[in-house]
């Protein structure tokens, strides 16, 4: 249960932290069919909100990974690449090298975003970035 608290309990707290993760990947997977950055915005909020549910858990913690991870992603959806690049810190390098099919979709979203939008150049600095641990 430790890599899922969300699931230990019944109380209010437990649902609306599962309630935060299961919508911001909705959000963010809508925002990427749709390309409105109103989605993208609202799976960085969700995104945020269930990474600050899960701070007291150690590192490297497969919740905060994956969650890491998709708020990278989101972030490139609402279009703020240095802010994604910011968020993610040292995680993608440890997404890369994790795994657990959670964070390796994750990381694999986060992978085909930045090949969509390779062509735009914050982006494309975005992917120089983090060239070694996206293959």
């Amino acid at each position: 249960m430790a890599e899922v608290p969300w699931l230990d309990g019944d109380g209010d707290g437990a649902r609306g932290i599962w309630f935060d993760v299961g919508e911001s990947g909705t959000l963010r997977d809508l925002a990427v069919a749709t390309g409105r950055t109103a989605f993208a915005t609202g799976a960085v909020e969700a995104t945020r909100r269930s990474l600050a549910a899960f701070t007291g858990l150690p590192e490297p913690s497969r919740i905060r990974l994956m969650l890491t991870t998709r708020l990278a992603d989101a972030l490139l959806c609402a279009r703020e690449p240095d802010q994604a690049v910011a968020a993610a810190g040292g995680a993608v390098p440890r997404a890369a090298g994790a795994k657990w099919f959670t964070v390796s979709a994750e990381l694999g979203m986060l992978r085909t975003r930045l090949a969509i939008w390779n062509g735009q150049r914050d982006v494309a600095a975005v992917r120089r970035r983090w060239v070694g641990e996206l293959r």
